[in-house]
């Protein structure tokens, strides 16, 4: 009897210890910090850009095609890279990334500083950037579920 109670004893303890287990382990939240900085800077920067195009153009209609043009690599580069990047690892994906989305922006900066306004310039920057993004997003969303620790899937879903 008294073997009975030692083990549903330890068997207790070790359920508290798991429910103990946060969500927040280091990992996760540099991950979700860095997503979410991310996330805003790439938000905002299309929406500039849609409006500095605007404000050079005049024309909602090319501000338009900027936005557009930011979306189709979101819908049609997923159907073809993703199978590919599921037998690879997702970290370097995500740590190029974003190295390449700030070069990218260093180089638009310094391309602003010397020349003037070219709308296929913008255009392209804008599908470059997009692409980029649909890369990162990839690797984010199949690299966020092994942060989660064992045990911590439910509340990571439900907040």
């Amino acid at each position: 009897m008294l073997s009975f109670c030692k083990d549903l004893c330890d068997n207790y303890n070790r359920e508290v210890n798991t429910m103990k287990q946060t969500l927040w382990t280091r990992e996760f939240t540099r991950i979700t910090a860095a997503t979410a900085l991310g996330a805003a800077g790439g938000i905002i920067s299309q929406f500039a850009l849609s409006f500095l195009v605007f404000d050079e153009t005049g024309s909602t209609l090319a501000a338009a095609l900027v936005v557009a043009i930011q979306l189709i690599p979101m819908v049609l580069l997923p159907l073809v890279v993703a199978p590919m990047m599921d037998r690879l690892p997702r970290k370097p994906f995500l740590v190029w990334g974003d190295l390449l989305n700030g070069v990218c922006y260093a180089g638009a900066g310094l391309f602003l500083l010397h020349s003037s306004f070219s709308y296929i310039a913008y255009l392209a920057f804008s599908l470059l950037v997009s692409c980029l993004g649909a890369f990162d997003e990839l690797a984010y969303n199949s690299f966020y579920p092994l942060l989660l620790p064992k045990g911590q899937e439910e509340r990571s879903i439900s907040g």
